[in-house]
């Protein structure tokens, strides 16, 4: 982790340069700095509630003095950013800086870091007064930004453990770089495909996974509802039924459920996406598995004696596209 952080500092450090810390732009004395924030129109409740807690989260390192200037630097950056969001929930965002805060002082390079990304900086604050969502895991999380300027990517793990916790890293720095983008450039369209994308991704890789555990499974996937159309947003369940060549075996019945219990375990950042399984044949239970016979892409063929006719309107096998989903 350390050499990472090191790696990014250096990065940024050749792109911008070093930052001078000699002035200290924070008002000197408590009641200064709460009448400055008062002024920048932040909520009294909100700077009695957080701005105690941000002094007191200084930083953590064998170099102190500096550390703290530089985090002192940046609560100042950062807040002054905030106050430019008139039109979104500021209170929001400085309650969100303080768990950031509280998660990155031990972390000495971040603030450094962050104030010769100035670019970074406004993102991050129209983000924490947006999103309760993307900010709080954000906040929770801080050594995801190494990921979020570098964008890039480990390899997948084939430990399953290890691997789910990258597919939930990766689906929310997906989720943070299309609504990051979105500011930017209003496409909805965009949001959804890269976030449908990496779903695909995502799901594409854990069956290649469980099936390698069982070689005789054949089952698959089609993907309904917004996942099957290409609409998926932030915190969209996954809308879906599995679907075998022929009779489903005991093999693609374990799959099926290890396959759904896998994306619903509880991970750092919660469960990887919530499942949708209302299509469910009446009266079984379990997962929705059928022979891809009685499958209908219409609706409209009869079903055999004693067999469910499933419609698979908008229904998709996952394919890549060649979107990117970093942005």
């Amino acid at each position: 982790m350390r050499a990472r952080m090191d790696t990014v500092d250096q990065c940024v450090s050749g792109l911008l340069g070093n930052v001078d810390l000699a002035q200290i732009h924070l008002p000197a004395g408590e009641t200064a700095q709460k009448a400055w924030l008062g002024q920048l129109g932040f909520s009294n409740e909100t700077i009695h509630s957080a701005w105690d807690q941000l002094m007191k989260a200084t930083a953590l390192s064998h170099k102190n003095d500096r550390d703290e200037r530089a985090r002192q630097e940046f609560l100042y950056a950062f807040i002054v950013e905030l106050s430019k969001h008139k039109g979104l929930d500021r209170d929001l965002g400085l309650n969100l800086l303080v768990d950031f805060v509280r998660a990155t002082r031990a972390k000495a390079t971040f603030f450094s870091m962050l104030l010769r990304t100035p670019r970074l900086i406004t993102d991050l604050a129209r983000l924490f007064c947006l999103s309760p969502y993307l900010g709080a895991i954000l906040a929770s999380r801080p050594e995801l930004l190494d990921h979020f300027i570098l964008q890039t990517e480990e390899d997948w793990s084939p430990d399953m453990q290890t691997l789910l916790e990258q597919m939930s890293e990766r689906k929310f720095l997906t989720e943070l770089w299309a609504a990051n983008q979105f500011l930017s450039d209003g496409d909805l369209e965009g949001l959804c495909a890269r976030i449908t994308l990496r779903a695909d991704e995502i799901s594409s890789r854990l069956l290649w996974q469980l099936k390698h555990e069982y070689p005789l499974a054949t089952v698959e996937i089609v993907a309904l509802g917004k996942w099957g159309g290409g609409e998926m947003g932030l915190r969209s369940d996954l809308d879906f039924i599995f679907i075998t060549p022929e009779e489903p075996s005991q093999d693609d019945f374990k799959v099926a459920r290890r396959f759904i219990s896998r994306l619903t375990d509880p991970l750092k950042a919660g469960q990887l996406y919530a499942v949708d399984l209302r299509l469910r044949p009446s009266g079984q239970s379990g997962p929705l598995l059928v022979p891809r016979e009685n499958c209908s892409p219409t609706g409209r063929s009869k079903p055999g004696p004693g067999k469910d006719k499933l419609t698979c309107a908008r229904g998709r096998s996952r394919k890549r596209s060649r979107l990117n989903v970093n942005g």
